[in-house]
């Protein structure tokens, strides 16, 4: 087991910095990089641009996708410290979005591209500062993350609104509050990384397995006649979500291990849960402290309490419980959207934290296996938007399909992890 970095300063200040990226994951990668940031960009220079196209939401996946495959790579062949990284991208991306830039006729599709780039950069940065941090710091850095992810995706309602002049300078200024924090925490984690096996081509591999995946989805839209909005219906998106996590969790499983495809299967079943959890403002305060709450209830039992039951699998199920009981029963949306709340919260902490722990006691590729969970989460969540917006035949039946599959598949890896764990304390040799 490898030892707690020493300094509670520099733990705290990496769990917070980390919030950042989850906020990124949550806020753009999940549903609104390809179309807020394009749709936010033209408004301010008062142009139309095309913001539904769906090839652009899986184009803007790929372009951060790539981008934090490569920045992993190149962080590990170069030993450049994960925070700096991280400020970096954070601060590429708030110039991106700076209103002087825009007004200056700079073109919406490069600002687009550089902020996917950036974007990329911002989350690779915190996954290699996971991947090399000792285990006590791995622990704040996973929390961070998922509280983050939590927290910014309660943004995506508010960058729906019909004003987006408001969301682009909160967000510009929100992402230069977070390089800071990544900037403080590549000062104070200096010098106290733990040891890492952690090789460059395992994280560029990710890109030729991502760009596989996506040709399941991509190549029936690019030789359809016809539109998108009558082909791709939650009939044929639901199965191709499944079996782009099934190729991904195939790949978390030969770098990673059974704990890599635990967190890569739970990232495939919270995608469309993050993507209904779309509050109305009233709702916003409640929602976030309910899903922060629910974050840190689930590290603490997954910490805790982590040998008696599978705590991601439980918050996967009360996250489709939230999203489903309206069909069923007549309750409050208070009700159904603080269990959406809290089903996604528990999941992200008992998830992160548990692969932390599980981490802590493995030699295998551990950012290349957190990075591959979050292209999961990513890339499932783009594939299901339009499942979301109530395209096809009961597309609640075919997400709480993917709901099933990714609970069976975490309590079976549950069991698995459990057996081999009792086996390992009965004979240590």
């Amino acid at each position: 087991m490898t030892a707690s970095s020493g300094h509670p300063g520099s733990v705290i200040t990496q769990g917070v910095a980390a919030l950042g990226a989850g906020c990124l994951i949550g806020f753009w990668g999940v549903l609104t990089l390809p179309a807020q940031a394009l749709q936010g960009l033209a408004a301010m220079r008062q142009s139309d641009y095309p913001t539904t196209d769906l090839l652009l939401y899986i184009t803007a996946t790929l372009i951060t996708i790539a981008a934090g495959a490569v920045a992993v790579a190149a962080a590990h062949g170069l030993r450049i410290n994960g925070w700096a990284l991280s400020a970096g991208g954070f601060a590429i991306a708030a110039a991106c979005f700076d209103r002087n830039v825009a007004a200056a006729g700079a073109d919406p599709q490069l600002l687009f591209a550089i902020a996917a780039v950036a974007t990329g950069l911002a989350i690779a940065g915190t996954v290699v500062a996971f991947g090399t941090a000792r285990s006590g710091t791995r622990t704040a850095i996973g929390l961070g993350l998922g509280t983050g992810t939590v927290v910014g995706s309660i943004g995506i309602a508010v960058n729906r609104s019909a004003d987006l002049d408001l969301p682009i300078t909160w967000r510009e200024g929100t992402l230069l509050v977070f390089a800071v924090l990544a900037l403080a925490a590549a000062l104070v984690g200096r010098g106290v990384e733990g040891r890492t096996t952690e090789r460059s081509w395992r994280s560029l591999s990710l890109v030729a397995v991502v760009v596989t995946a996506c040709s399941m989805w991509l190549l029936p839209v690019l030789i359809s006649d016809a539109t998108a909005d009558s082909q791709l219906t939650a009939e044929a998106l639901t199965p191709l979500a499944i079996a782009v996590g099934s190729v991904l969790a195939y790949f978390a499983m030969r770098q990673g291990g059974v704990a890599a495809v635990r967190l890569t299967a739970l990232m495939v079943g919270l995608a469309p849960l993050l993507i209904h959890h779309l509050p109305f403002p009233p709702h916003t305060a409640r929602l976030v402290t309910a899903g922060v709450v629910a974050t840190l209830a689930g590290a603490a039992a997954a910490r805790r309490l982590g040998r008696f039951a599978p705590w991601d699998a439980v918050g996967v199920l009360i996250g489709f419980i939230g999203l489903s009981i309206d069909e069923l029963v007549e309750v409050p949306f208070a009700v159904s959207s603080t269990l959406l709340a809290a089903g996604i919260g528990i999941g992200l902490g008992a998830g992160l934290v548990g692969f932390a722990r599980a981490a802590a006691e493995s030699s295998r590729s551990v950012a290349t296996s957190l990075l591959t969970a979050l292209t999961a989460l990513m890339l499932t969540a783009q594939i299901l938007v339009d499942v979301s917006q109530g395209k096809g035949d009961d597309p609640l039946l075919w997400e709480s399909i993917i709901g099933v599959a990714v609970i069976v598949a975490l309590v079976m890896s549950f069991i698995v992890s459990s057996m081999v764990a009792r086996r390992f304390r009965r004979d240590p040799a």
